[in-house]
């Protein structure tokens, strides 16, 4: 069962007067929506997610980039890595797919109340500099 009431915060936001891009869009369940860093390119950027109560966590899905068509993907920055540190000290990191939507992961199972999911192997956007996550999810 996917885990609900996540909350989020991260390393770095876009600055936006209207906080169009913070990090909770990471985890309100809609592809239309983004989490944008703005610390550089996004690599070593982080998004820590605290879960509601501490849970067993069987599975993780991701969507890197910005979803809104094949354009606006290929124009912003994704992630090609992701590093999930739980908060019961241990790590499990994912290869990512270059595409849109849903990336789904079985992980080892682990017992945390919060993960830290960290980015690598940015690939740059097109025409902007900034790495894009439309939303993380846990089951």
């Amino acid at each position: 069962e996917e885990v609900e009431g996540l909350t989020a915060t991260a390393s770095s936001t876009y600055p936006d007067d209207d906080d169009a891009y913070g990090a909770h869009f990471a985890v309100d369940g809609w592809l239309d929506t983004h989490w944008v860093e703005g610390g550089g390119t996004g690599e070593g950027e982080f998004l820590e997610i605290k879960l509601p109560k501490a849970q067993r966590l069987e599975r993780f899905a991701i969507a890197v980039g910005n979803d809104a068509t094949e354009s606006f993907f290929q124009s912003h920055n994704r992630a090609k890595r992701v590093m999930l540190s739980f908060s019961d000290g241990s790590s499990q990191s994912f290869d990512l797919e270059e595409k849109r939507g849903l990336q789904s992961f079985d992980l080892t199972p682990v017992k945390a109340a919060s993960v830290k999911v960290t980015f690598g192997g940015v690939v740059r956007g097109k025409s902007a500099n900034d790495l894009y996550v439309a939303d993380v999810r846990f089951w």
